[in-house]
């Protein structure tokens, strides 16, 4: 019975110290977590403390909504357009007419689109000995250098009795230039050059606004024919692809 007590004394201790390792053990991972929780707030203080961003660089530029162009026919259906409208009693184009396509269309191909043939005989002179000329695009759009010429064109073309008649002739009424513009009659001049255009009332109607401002500053009727004319000729629709 003797040898049995020490024994009992010694897992009496060997209990109380296990529970005495373990309780330290948790007092340092407490100590340790306190710790930690303490650099956190820490560094949450210096993120609070930080200068705000500089709100004059923002980090997005403004998008802007792409804009679509229209592209518009080339130097060859305005070259084969005017030389019909323009065109003699034989058929023939009007010489004055041709000398103004040479001049504001044929050599503007960067404008009008379409290039030279330096191997043709009628279009190779307009590639002045340049081959260049030969690699603009096919197609353009509006631009302000095109519509400068085509306004030169316009005017040349129109600006003389004789190719506003000839214009005018091409309505198949002979005598349209002596009546009053009706908006059947304006009808007729504008299907010359808008070929596959539908709404014609949203340009006829100021037309006949323009017209009875002309009638009211007493303008000739043959200049209010001109003037409509080359209000039509100038206009940017009827170049729409």
């Amino acid at each position: 019975m003797q040898e049995k007590f020490p024994t009992k004394m010694l897992s009496l201790v060997s209990f109380f110290l296990v529970i005495a390792i373990m309780n330290f053990q948790n007092c340092a991972m407490n100590k340790g977590s306190f710790e930690t929780l303490s650099e956190g707030q820490k560094d949450l203080g210096s993120l609070e403390s930080a200068p705000p961003m500089d709100q004059s660089h923002p980090s997005q530029k403004d998008v802007t909504a792409p804009t679509q162009k229209h592209l518009v026919v080339n130097r060859d259906y305005i070259e084969n357009l005017f030389r019909e409208l323009f065109s003699l009693a034989d058929g023939s184009p009007s010489p004055a007419v041709e000398d103004l396509l040479h001049k504001w269309v044929i050599p503007r191909g960067a404008q009008f689109g379409l290039g030279c043939d330096p191997n043709s005989s009628y279009t190779g002179r307009d590639c002045g000995g340049d081959v260049a000329g030969a690699n603009f695009r096919q197609l353009t759009d509006h631009n302000t250098m095109r519509e400068s010429f085509l306004i030169q064109l316009c005017e040349g073309a129109l600006g003389t009795d004789e190719g506003l008649q000839l214009l005018l002739t091409k309505t198949e009424d002979p005598l349209l230039s002596t009546k009053e513009p009706t908006y059947l009659d304006l009808e007729k001049v504008f299907y010359l050059f808008y070929r596959s255009y539908e709404n014609s009332r949203e340009i006829l109607t100021p037309l006949l606004e323009f017209d009875a401002a002309l009638k009211a500053n007493k303008e000739p009727l043959l200049e209010r024919w001109r003037g409509i004319s080359l209000e039509i000729c100038e206009s940017q629709g009827w170049q729409n692809i």
